[in-house]
């Protein structure tokens, strides 16, 4: 659960993999679904949007202050 997630605070490469890693496989799968849907495409654009989102999304959370 939470728990353990809340402990990721600290600014550590650790902490960012431990987010980043799972996300990186998430957005590729659910990128490479397009590829199965008829009305879908796989476009490598919108990987790339998908991996900005996440970074930024790591960043976030990882360098907000402990207080929050």
């Amino acid at each position: 659960g939470y728990n353990w997630i809340k402990n990721l605070h600290k600014k550590s490469v650790t902490g960012f993999l431990t987010l980043y890693v799972p996300g990186m496989l998430f957005a590729a799968f659910c990128e490479s679904l397009h590829y199965f849907i008829p009305y879908r495409s796989f476009d490598i654009q919108d990987f790339y949007a998908n991996v900005t989102g996440l970074s930024i999304g790591c960043m976030v959370f990882l360098f907000r202050s402990p207080e929050m």
